[in-house]
């Protein structure tokens, strides 16, 4: 049968020019969004904003509230839970924006980081672009990001409770620790993965004949005779 190609050592430096450039730039650019998810995603949680919107709406959840009707259903579908009951009865509407911006602002960036994945994983592929073996190891960045997002979600979603699953010593709504470790476990996997890629693509990344086959990413040294 047909054996499966395995990655070349420095495939992306050798193909067409654009192509090449374009790849690396593309890696690049996806990293860089990564980093930006972390930080966000850091400052999301250190100001209580994780929980502010309530529902999954991966599509049409990317369009904020436009009228004041709009924020006024949000904010009352965020009273309906643990934290607004235990922590945040304070709140009036504005203080309310001020946590969904955030909560907004990082669900965005992942919708941004997939479709950057998407639209350069496909393009490459339909234009041919793609080296022998680097299929493979470029969908895996998209697989991560989408299982990041799950887990992203399962987390608030262990949160988002009434009633059920409160913290009765700290008087805090519980989100799930495993899921948030996780969760965290993940999102570094899938920056360490971007990087690795982005930076066995730059040129003289691997020195002729340096690289292993058998690894995904990255160069060895060359052994030398004693």
């Amino acid at each position: 049968g047909r054996t499966r190609p395995a990655p070349e050592p420095g495939a992306i430096d050798r193909g067409r020019g654009g192509a090449r450039r374009g790849i690396r730039t593309w890696l690049i650019v996806l990293f860089v969004l990564l980093v930006a998810m972390i930080v966000v995603g850091g400052l999301t949680r250190l100001t209580d904003s994780g929980l502010s919107i309530t529902e999954w709406r991966p599509v049409t959840g990317a369009i904020p509230p436009l009228s004041e009707a709009d924020w006024q259903a949000e904010f009352d579908k965020y009273k309906q839970i643990d934290q607004w009951q235990m922590m945040h009865q304070w709140m009036e509407l504005d203080d309310f924006k001020f946590i969904f911006w955030w909560e907004w602002g990082h669900r965005q960036l992942g919708r941004a980081i997939g479709l950057v994945w998407a639209i350069g994983f496909f393009g490459f592929m339909a234009a041919r672009n793609i080296p022998a073996g680097w299929t493979g190891r470029l969908l895996w960045i998209g697989v991560l990001g989408g299982l990041q997002g799950a887990v992203g979600w399962w987390m608030v979603a262990s949160g988002v409770t009434q009633g059920e699953d409160v913290d009765a010593v700290a008087s805090w709504p519980r989100i799930s620790g495993w899921l948030s470790s996780f969760s965290a476990s993940s999102r570094g996997m899938h920056s360490c993965w971007g990087a690795a890629s982005a930076i066995s693509c730059r040129p003289g990344a691997c020195a002729k004949g340096a690289c292993s086959r058998s690894r995904p990413a990255g160069c060895i040294s060359p052994s030398r005779k004693s």
